[in-house]
């Protein structure tokens, strides 16, 4: 089998300006590598539970419980996102649901934008191609609560009240919402392979 890889367009839906990523990542990687590389990619920290969502499938960490019963969900039955393979979800042109954090509910789109083919074993690799803005911070309230962040970094420290001020504090006053280190990333993506597992994952199911 050819080494191909997908360039993939990651975009966290509900901001405007856009926050995104382009990526290249093998397609043969695991589902739940993927989820690695989208939160090294992205600026996420991995503390939260996640799922890939497509019209007729739901990929994610196991429920170690076997709680999912058809009698009482409309939703398809979760696959283990370990045991599945990008390639077998998703062509060029199809785009798939990434839900981060099912408190905060940072949803993703991710569309993929073709296909490049290789006999290169190296393009095993993650690379980032290109992104804007920085990814909101963890636990920060959802899209809703980072607008809130955003807005209350522009208003004077004077006219915060006690709560607000505590969360500008909590965020960092210097936060930058344009910020975005592309070479970091790919430092980081050095360390990435197509069957990694994630921090959650491993934790989880072992």
């Amino acid at each position: 089998m050819k080494n191909n890889r997908y360039q993939i367009k990651i975009t966290l839906k509900g901001m405007r300006p856009p926050i995104w990523r382009r990526l290249l990542i093998s397609a043969d990687c695991t589902m739940d590598a993927l989820h690695c590389a989208i939160q090294w990619t992205m600026g996420w920290q991995d503390c939260h539970l996640y799922a890939f969502r497509t019209q007729d499938r739901c990929i994610e960490i196991p429920d170690p419980d076997n709680m999912w019963d058809s009698g009482w969900s409309n939703s398809p039955k979760p696959e283990a996102a370990a045991e599945v393979r990008l390639r077998n979800v998703v062509r060029p042109g199809d785009k798939i649901t990434y839900e981060y954090d099912f408190g905060d509910g940072w949803m993703h789109d991710i569309l993929i934008e073709k296909e490049i083919e290789s006999d290169d074993i190296t393009v095993r690799k993650a690379v980032c191609l290109k992104g804007k803005r920085a990814c909101p911070p963890e636990d920060c309230g959802g899209i809703w609560g980072y607008q809130n962040l955003l807005e209350l970094l522009s208003t004077p420290k004077q006219e915060r009240d006690k709560n607000e001020q505590a969360f500008v504090e909590w965020a960092g006053d210097d936060w930058d919402a344009e910020a975005f280190e592309q070479d970091a990333v790919n430092r980081t993506l050095k360390h990435w392979s197509p069957d990694l597992k994630s921090f959650m994952y491993a934790g989880i199911c072992g």
